[in-house]
């Protein structure tokens, strides 16, 4: 009985086709990693639309050993958990088709605002001017406390910790000032419209705008009410 030689190469070349028959249809049947991260950038893109267009995502990557069931119906993307601020959080992807499956994938949300800081070094008790603050552009997931972005409504107000050079500028930091300091003198007005009448008096107690403060009238000694109404002044009988 004859016998057949078969070569070396002709063996490589019998092994290797065999393999890529065996292997072509389990590839052919995996889930596309890429749409499953693909559907999950969507999913947080529209998530966040009202950060604007400088919207920064960062899809983390899958396991390439990942191997899911082509899904024949639609890609599903969801929050598993309460979703609502920027920096790292979790989506996940389900397959709605006749094989089901889910599987979670990390993400990164960020952008950037604009945000108030001091413009050079600040003292304890300094009020806020103009010149005292100005911003900066700074990533918003970095940003773990609270900040301002308008300068307007802080301009006045004290400081109550010191600040260095580039510090946000948060609205906790700040107090409103101390118009009426005691011990110091203060303008006491009392009436209203046309007719008004003002005299000097010495504070007893410290108060900010509409605090109610004990002043001691210059000219009587006596002790009167009123209600801090600017700096160093006190408006009573009204």
């Amino acid at each position: 009985m004859p016998r057949h030689t078969v070569s070396p190469r002709t063996i490589g070349l019998l092994l290797t086709a065999i393999f890529l028959t065996a292997s072509g249809p389990v590839q052919a049947e995996r889930q596309s990693l890429d749409d499953i991260r693909s559907t999950a950038a969507t999913w947080v893109e529209g998530q966040f639309t009202g950060l604007g267009d400088e919207l920064e995502i960062t899809i983390g990557r899958l396991d390439p050993r990942l191997r899911l069931h082509p899904c024949d119906g639609a890609l599903e993307a969801f929050s598993p958990h309460d979703n609502r601020g920027v920096g790292n959080l979790t989506v996940g992807v389900r397959c709605t088709g006749t094989q089901p499956w889910t599987v979670y994938v990390s993400a990164r949300v960020d952008t950037q605002v604009e945000v108030l800081v001091a413009a050079r070094p600040l003292r304890r008790g300094e009020r806020l001017r103009a010149d005292s603050v100005t911003t900066e552009r700074r990533q918003l997931a970095s940003l773990h406390r609270p900040y301002e972005t308008e300068a307007e409504h802080l301009i006045g107000k004290e400081l109550r910790r010191s600040l260095r050079r580039g510090d946000l500028i948060a609205g906790n930091a700040l107090a409103a000032p101390q118009l009426v300091q005691r011990g110091r003198s203060v303008t006491l007005r009392a009436g209203g419209g046309r007719v008004q009448v003002t005299g000097q008096g010495k504070a007893l107690e410290s108060g900010v705008l509409g605090d109610i403060v004990r002043v001691e009238a210059g000219s009587s000694g006596r002790v009167v009410e009123g209600r801090v109404a600017g700096e160093s002044l006190v408006e009573v009988g009204r």
